[in-house]
């Protein structure tokens, strides 16, 4: 929930880990035996090499091989970053090295990943396969490796087709989608004329729906799937990819990360977009500092500023989402000044003078917190009257809405059920005010308006269409401004 979010979705109640592991992992009638008519029996985990596989781990050295000696030395090493280098010198391999070929085979002529290298091309199957085995022999854990069986939803046409993907857990502890179709030679060209501003910015909306993952020692199911048949079931009525145009690799992006970062590799901007959707889809490593929830605006910033100084992709990208939190979470837009041609003046850090048109009061006006009509609060945990909470708030200046709390009765089934506060904040001193806060769906402004459609329901602050939209154009344009100026930083 936030101006950075990708056109990904990926709900919060998937466990990547996975949640129960399936015993019957043997596929029947995998392939002919070779000269006969019989077909024999496979574990599906043989579809992902074993990290000693000598043939995966020649491809390993030959990777290593075109490195410089610093990257090199990076790729084999422990040092901090060295894992997420590695996931991502592989992943750029495998778009350089195996062409994406659209297939519409079922599970029975899947390709094992020696096929796939010797062949130089693949369907989406066949690149997840020898991805994953790629990581595993480039020496990340199986721990945090995942194959995923599920299927891809377009939420407008509600189209859905079978597919198969890469599940990452990075060194941030964060699950990334890794998606093999927007690691290939058309993705990159469509992905350069969107950043170019040469191609046609889709508004296709796509979920990951997971039904089962595996890697080279487990398979598991997910408590949270619709599917009711057994494993095997499932698999022989799966025909992947089938009939489906992966054009939609080119429009799976966030539009906002491809105009402020520009001077970004393909695939290292791929991966700070994989790490900003994963912050909004892991509900285990959520914190609202990141996200410039509860009203941690110094904390927010703090955290910011120590990400940007870490000098690395994922410090880079934390930063990025973060700064785009602030403006669609937090109440600065709403009280902020704007320069000569119309845009917010960018925040600094610390509230002053000439960066608001007027100085932040939450007990008067079109932000009055007195309007129980608008605003609601926790009650199970806010012992505040109005008065005391609104002049609390007023002394702290910025606020934002209240996200995740125990006992709030507003909170979505998701938010009760999957997302937690970390235990430190939970029982800080200064936690129970935040329960006198706005919700968050009541004041944030997290994406635009199509025409005629109207405010969301939940969205109090703004009651009008135009001035909900304009405030969301205004958050937005200071967003990509300002992660422009994160990235001058960042790079130096």
């Amino acid at each position: 929930m936030c101006l950075t979010v990708s056109n990904v979705r990926s709900a919060t109640q998937w466990n990547w880990d996975g949640d129960l592991i399936e015993h019957g992992t043997i596929i029947k009638a995998a392939r002919m035996i070779p000269g006969t008519n019989t077909r024999y029996e496979i574990d599906i985990r043989e579809y992902i090499a074993n990290k000693d596989n000598a043939v995966i781990r020649r491809e390993i050295e030959r990777i290593a091989d075109g490195l410089g000696s610093a990257d090199r030395g990076l790729f084999f090493s422990h040092k901090e970053g060295s894992f997420d280098f590695r996931m991502r010198t592989v992943t750029e391999h495998l778009a350089q090295r195996v062409t994406y070929v659209k297939g519409s085979r079922g599970f029975d002529s899947w390709l094992f990943p020696e096929e796939t290298l010797e062949k130089g091309s693949g369907d989406c199957e066949d690149r997840a396969f020898l991805l994953a085995s790629l990581m595993l022999s480039s020496g990340i854990s199986s721990y945090v490796v995942r194959v995923a069986l599920g299927r891809l939803y377009n939420q407008q046409s509600r189209e859905s087709r079978d597919h198969v993907w890469v599940m990452y857990k990075n060194e941030s502890g964060l699950w990334m989608l890794i998606e093999p179709l927007l690691h290939s030679k058309r993705a990159r060209q469509q992905g350069e004329a969107l950043r170019q501003k040469s191609a046609r910015v889709a508004t296709d909306t796509y979920e990951y729906v997971p039904y089962y993952v595996f890697n080279d020692s487990h398979v598991w199911s997910l408590k949270n799937n619709t599917i009711e048949t057994a494993f095997l079931d499932y698999l022989h009525a799966r025909r992947f990819w089938e009939e489906f145009d992966p054009e939609f690799a080119a429009s799976v992006h966030n539009h906002i990360f491809d105009l402020a970062l520009d001077k970004l590799s393909w695939s290292d901007l791929i991966y700070v977009k994989g790490v900003s959707v994963a912050m909004d889809i892991n509900p285990a490593t959520y914190d609202p500092r990141d996200h410039f929830d509860n009203g941690y605006i110094a904390e927010g910033w703090k955290g910011l500023n120590d990400n940007l100084t870490k000098k690395t992709l994922d410090g880079l990208a934390r930063a990025c989402h973060t700064v785009g939190d602030f403006y669609a979470h937090s109440s600065y837009a709403h009280f902020a000044k704007k320069d000569a041609q119309g845009r917010l003046v960018l925040f600094d850090g610390t509230l002053s003078d000439n960066q608001v048109a007027r100085i932040p009061d939450y007990g008067s006006g079109d932000f009055d917190l007195h309007d129980t009509q608008r605003f609601t609060v926790n009650g199970t945990m806010c012992t505040m009257t109005k008065d005391e909470a609104i002049a609390y708030w007023n002394s702290r200046t910025l606020i934002s809405g209240r996200f995740a709390q125990p006992g709030d009765p507003y909170q979505g089934t998701l938010e009760k059920l999957f997302i937690s506060i970390p235990y430190q904040l939970r029982h800080g001193a200064d936690f129970m005010p935040r329960a006198c806060l706005p919700h968050h769906n009541e004041i944030a402004v997290d994406s635009g308006l199509d025409a005629g459609e109207k405010i969301p329901a939940k969205h109090k602050l703004y009651q009008d269409p135009r001035t909900y939209a304009d405030q969301f154009t205004l958050r937005f344009n200071a967003a990509l401004n300002h992660i422009k100026e994160l990235y001058g930083i960042w790079s130096q």
